[in-house]
């Protein structure tokens, strides 16, 4: 029972048998008369193994105490007695085993081997993977003065990449949307155009309003999920998750209110009655920046929103292209933190472009050259004349819809204070267009300003420009503390591989120092390998310093 429950571990736990060989020890302790089912399972007829069995003839312990005893002299006589000699020679032995376990090795080493193979080639990518992202020595100023100039170089590529949207050239393009830097950017800019058409006002003019928006005209109620219903009452400036490096430099922005409904005119009445003066048959110019700033109350709220996502965005791509071009962890914070007073900087500048954006256009005199418009105030004007001409129209005829010669010259009767109301009306109409397109297009020019800036710039510490030295020291950190982490991963993942590696340096070396010996028949060749070793020696002992390198020819002499 117990050698059966032996037997059904093996098969599970190899199920094919490739990797197990039966032996049978001490068959000269079996029971008379039980050799023929010992004799059944070595010839596979009670159970078939695919290694099959071996027969042993191993000592006692008796035998063990008796060192004059051979194994080999007992095993033969025992495979001579019957009925053990009916078992083969491939089955019987010590040399039978020796034989089968080195068939079985060789087998499953040539079996094993292209696996094994592929293990080690992993492996090998891995480390090379890990000491390419170490970047070149940076030992010398040199050598990081190079370092610094091949991750600002990367840098740039991506940048150029992303402002120019060639995303098929980087596979990092596809998996994070955050580096697609002018496609976010554009985006934004329609969602803020957008929403200053529909949420900008603080009255509404009129129906024509909302002819400008992008909401279907036939969309449902129903169509509508929980999100859109509360934002027909309010509207969240915000729309791009914060970054919290740069947020205690942002504007406040919350949500807005949806513009008023209602006479406009009542309102626009209400600040005249409250601002009028002497004029005849006009109104104050002051008065329409008056109801022009009320009326663009809601700009500030949207432009801070929008200048704040936009920071957002570009900043969100500074940190990805930063760590895709410098893999050195310590490197990349190092260099983030000594850049960062000149990003916030940045930021705050065009916080305050943004700012005296909203002065100039809110708070200054109303102030425009364009021809649109005289245009859009003179519609408005034959607007309100053809709705009351209307009135008058009839459709008895063959000719559709006609009005009477007579009706044209009718004159509506008003007070001079529903005239004026009606001109500054048309006149805040048309100028508040006029004004809003102009500030989208100022806002996000500056924006497009912004990400179109976003460059590296670093010069050698010996010229002496402030900053750089830090640079220099991120880079010299990285080459001494990031160099010995990566290093043990890289030898502990393949410790083999480094082991044949040194192996072929040090021979290369001590062939190098052999040459160096011979070729120097003078008494002094100590002195000048210590004092000043050869760049050739050096250059064979890679990854090491000249002072390493000259303890090491010590050593050696």
């Amino acid at each position: 029972m117990q050698r059966k429950r032996l037997l059904k571990w093996l098969v599970n736990l190899t199920p094919d048998g490739s990797r197990t060989l039966e032996v049978i020890t001490k068959p000269d302790l079996v029971d008379k008369g039980a050799e023929t089912k010992v004799i059944d399972l070595i010839e596979g007829k009670e159970m078939q193994m695919k290694l099959g069995w071996v027969v042993l003839r191993n000592l006692g312990q008796k035998e063990l105490q008796d060192g004059n005893v051979d194994r080999d002299i007992l095993e033969e006589k025992l495979r001579l007695e019957h009925p053990w000699n009916t078992v083969t020679r491939d089955k019987f032995g010590i040399k039978a085993l020796r034989i089968h376990l080195q068939e079985t090795v060789t087998a499953n080493a040539r079996r094993a081997f292209p696996s094994v193979r592929s293990e080690i080639s992993k492996k090998l990518r891995t480390s090379l993977d890990m000491l390419r992202a170490l970047g070149t020595e940076r030992e010398t100023p040199e050598q990081q003065a190079s370092y610094l100039l091949d991750i600002i170089s990367s840098f740039q590529t991506i940048t150029s990449h992303a402002l120019s949207s060639n995303y098929s050239s980087n596979d990092h393009f596809d998996k994070e949307e955050a580096l697609r830097l002018a496609t976010n950017v554009v985006n934004r800019n329609e969602m803020f155009s957008n929403d200053m058409a529909q949420w900008g006002h603080e009255f509404d003019f009129g129906i024509d309003d909302y002819r400008e928006t992008n909401i279907p005209e036939s969309a449902a109620l129903t169509d509508l999920s929980d999100d859109d219903l509360f934002s027909s009452n309010s509207l969240a400036t915000r729309k791009v998750d914060p970054m919290p490096d740069i947020e205690d430099i942002l504007p406040e922005s919350g949500e807005i209110a949806h513009p008023l409904r209602g006479d406009i005119c009542s309102w626009i009445e209400k600040q005249y009655r409250g601002s009028r003066g002497f004029e005849i048959g006009t109104f104050n110019f002051v008065l329409l920046s008056t109801i022009m700033k009320k009326q663009s109350s809601k700009w500030t709220s949207l432009a801070n929103g929008y200048i704040s996502d936009v920071m957002a965005i570009v900043h969100g791509f500074i940190l990805r292209a930063i760590n895709l071009a410098c893999p050195d962890a310590r490197v990349c914070h190092n260099l983030l933190s000594i850049l960062m007073d000149n990003l916030l900087e940045r930021y705050k500048k065009a916080v305050d472009e943004v700012t005296f954006l909203l002065y100039v256009e809110r708070s200054g005199t109303p102030t425009t050259l364009n021809h649109y418009l005289n245009d859009s105030l003179e519609k408005c004007r034959q607007e309100r004349q053809n709705s009351t001409i209307e009135k008058k129209a009839f459709d008895d005829c063959s000719h559709g819809k006609v009005v009477r010669v007579d009706d044209l010259n009718h004159q509506q009767h008003m007070s001079n204070i529903t005239h004026i109301v009606q001109d500054l009306s048309d006149i805040l109409r048309s100028y508040y267009k006029v004004a809003r397109k102009r500030f989208v297009d100022n806002v996000c020019m500056q924006a497009a300003g912004l990400q179109n800036r976003v460059t590296l710039r670093w010069i050698p510490a010996h010229i002496e420009v402030t900053g750089n030295e830090q640079a220099d020291e991120a880079a010299k950190e990285g080459a001494t503390e990031a160099k010995s982490e990566i290093y043990s991963k890289a030898r502990g993942s393949s410790v083999r591989l480094a082991a044949a590696a040194k192996w072929a340096v040090r021979q290369r070396i001590k062939a190098q120092w052999k040459k160096e010996w011979d070729d120097n028949k003078a008494a002094q060749p100590t002195h000048r390998l210590i004092s000043e070793p050869s760049r050739k020696v050096l250059s064979l002992w890679v990854g090491r310093s000249k002072q390493h390198a000259a303890i090491l020819i010590q050593m050696r002499t």
